[in-house]
């Protein structure tokens, strides 16, 4: 007598972008049970701790990211913000919280019938319909990212904390100024001019296709820089040459590009990842200069300067009301410092995104 093999096959739902878990039988399961990449991917067996990278940790985040417990970049760092989504998930599942990925955790993420959204995000309802292996979660190309978290869109009348994220990163590509969380008309007419530049379709909502050309940082086109200056505070702001101290400030200078492309983590320190006061200090402290940890530190703390030099640390107010970012400066208009959506990478005081919101420059 033939028997029929019960299975389990994690469904992404194209309408909300969380999970849930059916049986399946033999054949449905033998042809949802692809790798989600082509390198060897996350096992039961495996233990990931802080400070690891690679494929496993990258599946790991995009788990985590489908059930909206991990917020940031997948990156495939085990940084400060896995560390918190690891422990929050295993808080919510009653298991043993360690912020460590290890086998009961990933067991119960990977095999669970049960596992809960994230609490902290809009719950929808769940409509369950029969499993079809072709909606099963894999990958396309090679990406480690899952359909759960792909197919979500986002338009207007949508708000909260993913929102902020998404207008960061069209703020960082020169598209949005004023990010707030609403998606409002004002975002909705820079995602279309996103869009239109990218040659997407132009319909204002941020779907699979929009999402994917804002993680891709190397190939964003930047929105044309306008004939707008900095604001009153950056009429100061001159390209004076460096002074005969600027021997320091060029090894700063040459250390800080070196670790260009680095990825984004919040509260990293390392080239692991950083945030950027944490890139500040790190790069500074290879020159055995001490500096502050936080950006409001920095600002509080340093020597303002009417006019700009090599090494300089500058200001800007992003998401918040005063300083709220910061990078070093290159020279000629320049700065290097780390986006939530580029990593560590270059920028100019000119683009209109960040001319708006200078705030001036400390030295140290």
């Amino acid at each position: 007598m033939k028997t029929t093999t019960k299975r389990t096959l994690l469904l992404s739902t194209a309408m909300i972008g969380t999970a849930i878990s059916l049986p399946l039988d033999s054949d449905q399961a033998k042809a949802a049970t692809k790798p989600i990449s082509s390198e060897k991917t996350l096992e039961v067996n495996q233990l990931l701790t802080f400070g690891a990278t690679g494929p496993q940790v990258l599946e790991l985040q995009s788990y985590l990211k489908t059930f909206d417990y991990y917020k940031g970049r997948k990156d495939g760092v085990f940084g400060p913000l896995t560390k918190q989504a690891i422990t929050t998930y295993q808080k919510t599942h009653q298991l043993k919280v360690d912020g460590i990925a290890g086998p009961e955790t990933i067991s119960h993420l990977l095999l669970a019938s049960d596992v809960k959204r994230n609490k902290d995000e809009n719950k929808s309802s769940v409509t369950e319909t029969k499993n079809n292996p072709d909606q099963a979660i894999t990958s396309e190309n090679g990406s480690a990212s899952l359909k759960g978290e792909s197919i979500r869109t986002f338009k207007q009348g949508d708000r909260g904390e993913r929102v902020s994220e998404l207008q960061q990163q069209l703020a960082e590509y020169g598209y949005y100024q004023g990010v707030d969380g609403i998606y409002g008309p004002k975002t909705t007419a820079a995602v279309k001019q996103f869009q239109r530049a990218h040659q997407l379709q132009v319909d204002g909502i941020i779907g699979p296709k929009t999402k994917a050309m804002l993680e891709e940082a190397d190939h964003v086109i930047h929105a044309p820089e306008t004939n707008q200056t900095a604001d009153s505070n950056t009429s100061t702001v001159k390209n004076e040459p460096s002074n005969e101290n600027s021997t320091s400030s060029s090894n700063v200078i040459q250390t800080a590009t070196s670790l260009k492309g680095s990825p984004y983590v919040w509260g990293g320190t390392s080239p692991a990842g950083f945030d950027c006061s944490g890139f500040i200090q790190y790069v500074f402290k290879q020159h055995g200069k001490s500096v502050p940890r936080t950006t409001s530190d920095l600002y509080q703390q340093g020597q303002a300067v009417s006019n700009l030099q090599v090494g300089d640390i500058v200001f800007f107010t992003t998401y918040r009301s005063g300083p709220s970012h910061a990078g070093i400066y290159l020279g000629n208009r320049q700065f290097i410092h780390v986006g939530s959506s580029t990593g560590v990478a270059t920028a100019s005081l000119d683009q209109s995104y960040w001319s708006t919101r200078y705030l001036g420059a400390k030295r140290f």
